[in-house]
């Protein structure tokens, strides 16, 4: 066992030589890569039928903002014109598989892109399909942002705005409900285990509410079931946690008293609803002296969580007439007056880059989350760029699949990153450390075969390293 461990160690500290350098590894990840090009796959079914129907309904939310403007607005009808060709011109292309068109422009993460392009071969006409899944589908989503934000008419323009508030608005009831039977529990001066836990599983389960996935008919009932869970509910739902370090996480907070905790957010609306009450929870029994929330700079995957989003969610929590919301609404007010909820927007978040490049691509943001406690990351995307989006052995560990964050860099023990809990709900390729591995997902597979992808399964994952 001892050698198997070194053996492991050894494995990661050469990972993080490999794949650390300058865009090194984006087409040729550290496991099998994931493309479109697979037949059948998950991966194919996202150019040919998810991104083109998220593409029309952005074309219908852009023709929808022009459509009712008067002649006096005739440059933004113009250009809303010109955006709804383009997009258009975008759906066909990635639908088609046509050749990628790569980011020359200068908006804010500009740079960023061109770093992460300088890995790819000048002399392959790559496809949405050829490139690898995650870099493919973050440029499309990229491209959005580019055809939109460099019309002068429709800067700061979000198309995905009226889907997330509408989606959180279709969940107020059972919000309101939750908060009625969470509210007496909060104001208990005993820090209580069986709270917490309730508290990861409802982060946990918000997270199938998921808008990039609002036409498959599982993702749509989910964000109605997930709303209304009870305990109950709740405790029904253990046998589908593949992967659970519940008690290992627990254990780590228990001893981790006033320190900042980060939350890496995926959706807004009822998703962020739960993150927000797992925050307030942490600070209300002194685990966090604050929370860092960070989420997405610009529109991303339709329903990831913007600095818009954010307070708009609480705006909407504090002006609601029922007490028990109110008061927790006005809190979180409180809490952003107060510095304890704290928001911010890296770039790096909407590019391409797996988690296993940030310290080399994003130092400042790396450096900052080195000063937390705890970094929970919410949801599939970050776990696929948490784990590379690779199509790893099921029974891999946690810790080797997201190589050098697991790692303790020997040159500078206080840029150590700090332990790592990833809260997920699976619906997409990417699995590693089963607790019954290969033949775990083998019966699953029997099962459900689309165990992996429509949301019903969920992962609780910890790494934390204790060496010095």
């Amino acid at each position: 066992m001892t050698i198997e461990i070194r053996l492991n160690a050894n494995i990661l500290e050469l990972r993080a030589v490999c794949f650390s350098g300058s865009g090194a590894g984006l087409d040729n990840p550290p496991s099998r890569a994931l493309r479109g090009l697979e037949s059948k796959s998950f991966a194919q079914k996202t150019f040919k039928k998810r991104l083109p129907v998220t593409l029309t309904n952005v074309v219908d939310d852009v023709h929808r903002s022009f459509s009712s403007l008067d002649a006096s607005h005739k440059l933004k009808i113009d250009q809303g014109k010109e955006i709804v060709y383009e997009l258009s011109q975008l759906r066909h292309h990635v639908q088609r598989d046509k050749p990628v068109k790569l980011v020359e422009d200068d908006l804010e993460d500009a740079k960023l892109w061109a770093k992460a392009q300088e890995n790819l071969d000048d002399d392959i006409e790559y496809t949405y399909q050829s490139l690898t899944w995650l870099f493919s589908e973050c440029l499309v989503y990229r491209d959005v942002h580019r055809i939109i934000q460099t019309r002068s008419e429709w800067k700061g323009y979000d198309p995905f705005r009226r889907q997330k508030e509408a989606s959180f608005k279709s969940t107020l009831s059972g919000s309101i409900e939750l908060v009625e039977r969470l509210a007496p529990l909060f104001s208990r001066s005993n820090v209580d285990k069986a709270l917490f836990v309730e508290m990861l599983q409802l982060a946990l389960w918000g997270n199938r509410a998921d808008l990039s996935l609002i036409n498959d008919l599982t993702a749509q009932s989910s964000i109605h079931e997930v709303s209304n869970l009870s305990v109950e509910s709740l405790a029904s739902q253990n046998s589908n946690i593949l992967a659970n370090d519940t008690v290992k996480a627990w254990n780590y907070l228990e001893a981790v008293k006033d320190k900042r905790i980060d939350i890496i957010l995926d959706n807004s609306g009822f998703e962020l609803f739960t993150d927000l009450l797992l925050a307030d929870w942490l600070l209300q029994h002194n685990h966090a002296s604050s929370i860092h929330f960070h989420g997405k700079a610009i529109p991303w995957f339709v329903s990831d969580t913007t600095q818009s989003d954010f307070h708009w969610v609480i705006d909407q929590c504090a002006a609601q007439i029922h007490p028990e919301m109110q008061s927790f609404g006005l809190r979180w007010k409180n809490y952003l007056n107060e510095s304890k909820f704290v928001f911010s927007a890296h770039p790096f978040w909407t590019t391409p880059y797996p988690y296993w490049h940030l310290l080399d691509v994003a130092p400042d943001l790396y450096a900052d989350l080195a000063k937390s406690s705890l970094t929970i990351f919410k949801g599939d995307l970050n776990y696929r760029k948490l784990v590379y989006d690779c199509d790893w052995p099921v029974d891999t560990s946690f810790s080797s699949a997201i190589g050098p964050l697991a790692l303790d860099p020997k040159s500078n023990s206080t840029s150590r990153f700090p332990p790592v809990l990833a809260l997920r709900t699976a619906k997409s390729d990417p699995v590693v450390g089963l607790q019954g591995g290969i033949v775990q997902a083998s019966k699953l597979d029997t099962i459900d075969k689309e165990w992996r992808l429509n949301g019903r399964y969920a992962l609780i994952q910890f790494h934390y390293s204790t060496s010095k």
